[in-house]
């Protein structure tokens, strides 16, 4: 108990500045009053085992909880053990309780803890296909793996809750993960936008920053024969930038010819928005098909989507939503600016459906599908009423303002009222962005 004691003034201190400013309000579900977390650290070990085709993750969870209900998180794996500030605690205390439709199912500690004290929840299980919609399992092979963080924000429950304790996206905090892979008999390439240290043979610890949210971490892994790798430094405006390109062998374009075309975009980028907000290293994996997904710094992505990916590392996952409600405006400004889709004038004057891309539930988990066309609509319309130039000037400065923040759709729309001195903006978002008639 002495080691809360000594933590706890330190705790009280920065509870001040919390993410719990910008998550939802506590909820009643299942009989329970369910109340967001603050979570301050995350640690797990993963370790792979190609010979027994099983995998097992030890975690730490290190967090804050709200005095005004039951913690609330989200874990879409079965747990075997769980331990509550050193103490064993019993798993049917800790289980997923369904929230509706729009954010899935989360999990209730069911204990009232104290705030201002930082709490230890510990957790054992092994990882197997996660517990939410369309997600992915592990694909083992003889001796190998295949294994894909596989995000989406078109479902609920598809982000880090996947695999290991996170939280909604307002939160963000550091995470460190153990990799671990136990008689593999070829190679595995680890392809991630963590800081990465090689403790030994297939045995990596990865070190994400405290400005992570649950849908900033890239990790894949895969043997190293199905795989083409190529690198090159860039130099995007005064910033050296060392670019990856990991490309799966199906895939029928050059890494070099990938090379070039994220130098390009990486170098737009930098001189229409501001400086890359991601350190010295851009991760890129590619692979045929549809699906492809933002992280900070990193994309796994189709090649056709390599740009509009690209771009969220500037507006998605540099200036970051604080909730799903508010990611509507970063698939929107990324369909308007990186794939140019734009209204004509004619277009503009004509009022349109109204539509709520903003959810009027603040536990809501999806972004809504409409965000990409519907969505850049928005914007084109504001460019139309004070030209498409200021229009992304003020964009630029949002994002140099606010990079690796999490912002709210108020905080845009505020912005944009201001630098336009009208009423215009508050009326486009009224009808385009809530609902409203």
């Amino acid at each position: 108990m002495l080691i809360f004691f000594l933590l706890a003034p330190l705790v009280l201190q920065s509870l001040e500045a919390t993410d719990l400013r910008l998550a939802p309000p506590p909820r009643e579900v299942s009989g329970l009053l369910a109340a967001p977390i603050d979570i301050q650290r995350l640690r797990a070990n993963l370790v792979f085992d190609c010979e027994a085709k099983t995998a097992s993750v030890e975690s730490t969870l290190e967090f804050l909880s709200s005095d005004s209900g039951f913690p609330v998180f989200d874990l879409r794996q079965s747990l075997i053990k769980a331990t509550l500030n050193q103490k064993p605690w019993p798993l049917e205390k800790l289980r997923l309780h369904d929230f509706g439709r729009q954010t899935g199912e989360l999990r209730i500690l069911e204990s009232l803890l104290p705030s201002g004290v930082l709490h230890q929840l510990d957790l054992e299980y092994a990882l197997r296909k996660p517990k939410a919609p369309q997600a992915k399992d592990i694909l083992w092979e003889e001796g190998a793996l295949e294994f894909d963080f596989w995000f989406t924000d078109l479902l609920p429950g598809r982000y880090l809750g996947q695999w290991f304790s996170s939280n909604l996206i307002f939160d963000a905090h550091p995470f460190d993960l153990e990799i671990q892979i136990l008689h593999a008999k070829t190679p595995h390439r680890l392809v991630t936008n963590a800081s990465v240290t090689k403790l030994g043979n297939h045995h990596w610890k990865l070190s994400f920053p405290a400005d992570f949210t649950a849908f900033s971490p890239m990790v894949v892994i895969l043997p190293e024969s199905k795989v083409k790798v190529e690198s090159r430094t860039i130099r995007a405006g005064k910033k050296k930038i060392e670019v990856e390109v990991v490309r799966r062998n199906e895939v029928p374009t050059s890494t070099k010819n990938l090379l070039d075309r994220a130098e390009k975009a990486v170098k737009d980028f930098s001189k229409s928005m501001g400086p890359w907000p991601h350190g010295s290293q851009c991760k890129i994996f590619i692979w045929t098909g549809g699906r492809s997904m933002e992280y900070d710094g990193a994309t796994t992505s189709s090649v056709g989507a390599l740009r509009h990916e690209l771009f969220h590392s500037w507006y998605g996952r540099g200036v970051k939503p604080a909730s799903q409600n508010d990611a509507w405006w970063d698939e929107a400004f990324d369909v308007y600016f990186s794939d140019g889709m734009r209204l004509s004038a004619k277009q503009a004057e004509i009022p349109g459906q109204a539509v709520a891309l903003f959810s009027d539930d603040p536990w809501n988990r999806i972004t809504h599908p409409a965000s990409y066309m519907l969505g850049s609509h928005v914007f084109g319309r504001l460019s139309f009423v004070f030209s498409a130039k200021k229009l992304h000037s003020w964009m630029a400065e949002f994002f140099q303002i606010n990079q690796r923040k999490v912002v709210t759709t108020k905080d845009l729309e505020n912005f944009l009222a201001k630098k336009g001195k009208s009423d215009d903006v508050h009326a486009i978002f009224s009808r385009y962005v809530y609902g409203k008639k």
